[in-house]
């Protein structure tokens, strides 16, 4: 479950501004706190349609979806709208709770961990930063001693 204290340790703009977490997923768990919002799996692969198991170690930000209960339907958006910050009412959609499985914990766990290294496991450096523009590579990774790090989940990049 979502929790205030959670959104407080994820907040981006606590001070200093702290960019290893997303403002969207900030902002959009902040509008559903009385929701009870969950985070799921979408087993169903959104491009064949394969069944695609969680696997921690293999994370496809597609299949993550943010998502509640509102009279007696479930509502969802997916991770991916919501850190574009380009999710709409139109993007919510509907649906049956067999084709998913719950990861709330887990996500929360590993998003306080990593932040939004989750969203980007690779470290391809397409990520919003706090202006809506894209983070570029001096404020997302460091060298030093001719290692590059995350600034933000602290891995190696290779």
């Amino acid at each position: 479950m979502i929790t205030k204290e959670f959104l407080k340790v994820i907040n981006p703009k606590s001070k200093p501004y702290n960019p290893k977490y997303s403002e969207g997923t900030h902002t959009f768990l902040h509008r559903n706190i009385n929701k009870d919002v969950n985070i799921y799996w979408k087993k169903k692969d959104n491009i064949n349609g394969d069944i695609v198991n969680f696997d921690p170690d293999d994370i496809r930000t597609p299949q993550i979806y943010f998502m509640y209960r509102e009279n007696g339907d479930l509502f969802g958006v997916s991770w991916f709208r919501i850190m574009s910050n380009e999710y709409k009412v139109l993007d919510y959609s509907s649906f049956e709770m067999d084709g998913f499985e719950n990861i709330t914990e887990w996500f929360c766990n590993e998003y306080v961990r990593v932040g939004r290294c989750l969203f980007d496991v690779n470290h391809i450096n397409f990520l919003l930063g706090e202006n809506h523009d894209y983070v570029g590579e001096e404020n997302r990774f460091e060298i030093t001693d001719g290692v590059k790090l995350c600034k933000w989940c602290e891995k190696e990049i290779r």
